[in-house]
């Protein structure tokens, strides 16, 4: 993970699926982002974390607005031009019956945020279109259909994707609640 920071001249990067254990989380991060900050929302089951979000708080700030197992919603902040965003980070459950809550996350944050800019990001674990399922499967499924209604309801768009489809990578650390750390 370093190297690709370091590599990739990154100043913000969100690991998702990390399985961080509680009692490992802080030197992880530590090992990981060095002087940047960063938090972590805790899975649902309580014992790892399944997203982190490290920063360069010389670049901007990042204040957490809310969080759940699902999602990370917060500003971010460029101080040298009073600009920010507002970036929702999301790893979504595997059910579509669990996914449920996220949706309902997202639709809650849109009305605070109203029409400031926002960038939603991450693994939702369900796709809007057959071609973009890795299972191949030929008929939509419920996930997809709520997926589609909450996207709808955002009044959002899709970004395509770009380069490899289902390409996996592993990184050098196997990372796995929120907790913010200055």
């Amino acid at each position: 993970m370093k190297i690709l920071i370091k590599g990739n001249n990154l100043s913000l990067l969100a690991i998702l699926e990390s399985q961080v254990s509680f009692n490992k989380l802080n030197e992880k991060c530590d090992k990981i982002f060095g002087s940047w900050k960063w938090i972590a929302n805790k899975g649902n089951l309580g014992h790892t974390y399944r997203i982190i979000l490290g920063w360069n708080s010389n670049l901007f700030d990042v204040n957490l607005i809310d969080f759940n197992d699902q999602v990370i919603h917060c500003k971010v902040s460029f101080p040298s031009n009073n600009k920010y965003v507002f970036c929702s980070i999301v790893y979504d459950a595997n059910k579509y019956i669990d996914r449920r809550a996220l949706w309902s996350s997202l639709v809650l944050h849109r009305g605070f945020i109203r029409d400031d800019p926002w960038i939603i990001g991450g693994d939702f674990n369900v796709t809007l279109n057959l071609s973009e399922s890795f299972a191949g499967s030929s008929k939509i499924s419920k996930g997809m259909m709520e997926f589609l209604e909450c996207v709808n309801s955002l009044e959002i768009q899709d970004i395509n994707s770009n380069g490899a489809s289902f390409q996996i990578s592993q990184c050098s650390y196997p990372l796995s609640g929120a907790e913010a750390v200055s």
